[in-house]
């Protein structure tokens, strides 16, 4: 069955080990990222799960440390079937949810809305009592949920099972819906359906123009596949907000990039980032996490977007009064390590910014 993971280091090695997590006693009361990564990130795939906890730690710039301001967790699949619910969602994007996303709304954000909740065999909740609106956005400001690639979709899923889990426990639709809007979720190379979703999380949606499996999705799917074959060729950045809980975020994308990685010694070096296509194929899918995560202005529009939306969302003391205040510029955390020159340049991001919410 899926399970959720944390990595810590060993303050006299600097090693890391990577941790399963008990769900059932987990219970968010600090600031904390949950990352749902793409469908290769299974349980028998410790080095996938581990690179994914690695990369939210390089978003914060707190790789290697052996305490941090925050917690960082990861969700790992049962198997590469798994995948498939991609496709039911697709199909019923109102109310499907698998068992995985079920478990992970039993153990992850029904304690943080109801009390003494308890489910089935199948993670379906039968029991619980509603806790009070104020102790509910307190406990939610502390959760923010990060999707990539099939995890984007599988975080709706969650967000089914979460609003299912909650009427079941006695929240009207109406009442459960406005305080789900205290969670953020950050939705980069999103392969779900950001048009159906307007109501929902408070989601910043991180989508290149020429994504070959958003593309792909959105073929199959029938969303407009003419405006996104002619999108493929689009050059700018472009900021709109689908609601007042949703913002979309597009842009083209190199076919092939560099990314600063931490030596052990300390030192910042460029790597090219490892593709989602075999090199050999000279076919670029541009699909890459990097893609969406990257501090570099000069290789890509996304540059810093993601790293500031994190950053903000876990700071947060409430309910972002706009989600356009997600991308606003923002100090890293107290200690965090960046590449050089990440700090530069804030005031071309913002002009970068304003200019694609005003085309």
């Amino acid at each position: 069955m899926a399970k959720l993971w944390q990595r810590q280091y060993n303050p006299d090695t600097r090693q890391s080990d990577l941790s399963e997590i008990s769900l059932d006693n987990l219970r968010i009361t600090a600031p904390t990222v949950v990352f749902f990564s793409g469908c290769t990130t299974i349980n028998r795939n410790k080095r996938h799960i581990a690179g994914a906890i690695k990369r939210i730690e390089e978003m914060l710039g707190m790789e290697g440390r052996t305490e941090k301001p925050v917690n960082i967790l990861s969700w790992s699949y049962k198997g590469l079937k798994d995948m498939f619910n991609v496709i039911a969602y697709h199909i019923r994007p109102q109310s499907f949810a698998s068992k995985g996303a079920r478990k992970a709304a039993a153990h992850i954000l029904m304690p943080l809305l109801g009390a003494d909740v308890s489910c089935d065999k199948k993670f379906r909740i039968t029991g619980g009592t509603p806790l009070p609106a104020a102790q509910v956005k307190a406990n939610l400001k502390n959760l923010t949920l990060f999707g990539y690639s099939s995890g984007s979709a599988f975080v709706q899923e969650v967000y089914n099972a979460t609003l299912q889990g909650m009427t079941a426990i006695g929240y009207d639709e109406k009442t459960a819906k406005e305080l789900l809007h205290d969670i953020v979720l950050i939705s980069a190379g999103s392969i779900s359906q950001p048009k159906k979703e307007t109501d929902r999380f408070t989601t910043l949606y991180l989508a290149a123009d020429n994504d070959h499996i958003i593309r792909g999705k959105d073929c199959l799917t029938f969303t407009k596949p003419l405006t996104k074959i002619f999108n493929f060729h689009a050059k700018k950045l472009k900021v709109k907000p689908l609601s007042e809980t949703s913002l979309h975020v597009s842009a083209p994308v190199p076919a092939d990039m560099h990314e600063w990685k931490r030596e052990k010694s300390g030192n910042w070096v460029q790597e090219k980032i490892k593709t989602f296509y075999p090199r050999w194929m000279l076919l670029r899918s541009h699909h890459e996490l990097p893609h969406y995560v990257t501090y570099e202005d000069k290789q890509n529009e996304f540059s810093k977007m993601a790293i500031y939306a994190l950053t903000n969302a876990l700071k947060r003391t409430g309910r972002p009064e706009q989600v356009i205040d997600l991308i606003k510029p923002v100090d890293p955390f107290p200690g965090a390590s960046y590449p050089p020159n990440f700090q530069e340049n804030r005031d071309n991001y913002v002009t970068r910014v304003a200019a694609a919410m005003h085309p």
